[in-house]
């Protein structure tokens, strides 16, 4: 009978590798998007409007991707070892968030459909759940303690979202409903990461 075969486990140097692989990803969909954004061919609010929305799309999908970012440094600054299968897991979850900006196009140029904007939304919660799942098997093969104070995080989480979300609605309420929609997802992936442990 052979032999199960041993699980590979990484030690420092492949987060090390994970990390900078982390930072330059996640700088080229930035340089991407920004690349992304015509520039208008006049004054009036004809020309001007295809770079508002790809300011809007880029917006939107930067501070998503952002706060995916952050996440993954605040993780990898925890843990000493990765096994194999969590590298393949943070590689599908990389590979998803960089298709974010391409699903935030979809949506704000097809705003009319309320099934793409589902889609949009599954889409985003699936790369979320993806995330979670894999740095809570991560920290928890490092031995690292979780935060269990769940009711208090969610209260401080909510207030975060509905503050950042009424300022961008202030500031943006002379777009349309659909961009108001958008920023909420990023919106609440960043404060939950950069705001709460």
């Amino acid at each position: 009978m052979a032999a199960k075969p041993n699980i590979i486990v990484y030690d420092e140097g492949m987060i090390e590798r994970l990390k900078a692989f982390n930072d330059a990803i996640l700088a080229i969909i930035a340089t991407i998007m920004v690349l992304e954004i015509p520039h208008p061919e006049g004054h009036t609010w004809q020309d001007i409007q295809p770079a508002i929305e790809g300011a809007v799309i880029f917006y939107v999908t930067f501070l998503f991707i952002m706060s995916f970012y952050f996440e993954n440094n605040k993780r990898f600054s925890k843990v000493t070892r990765i096994t194999g299968f969590q590298v393949i897991a943070y590689v599908f979850c990389t590979m998803l968030l960089s298709m974010f900006p391409f699903m935030t196009y979809l949506v704000y140029k097809d705003n009319e459909t309320a099934g793409i904007i589902v889609i949009y939304i599954v889409y985003a919660e699936i790369i979320r759940m993806t995330h979670h799942y894999f740095g809570k098997r991560l920290l928890a093969f490092n031995k690292v303690k979780l935060h269990q104070g769940k009711l208090k995080i969610f209260i401080w989480e909510a207030t975060a979202v509905v503050v950042v979300t009424a300022t961008i609605i202030l500031l943006f309420a002379h777009l349309s409903w659909i961009t108001l929609i958008l920023f909420y997802l990023p919106i609440r992936s960043l404060c939950k990461t950069l705001l709460f442990e």
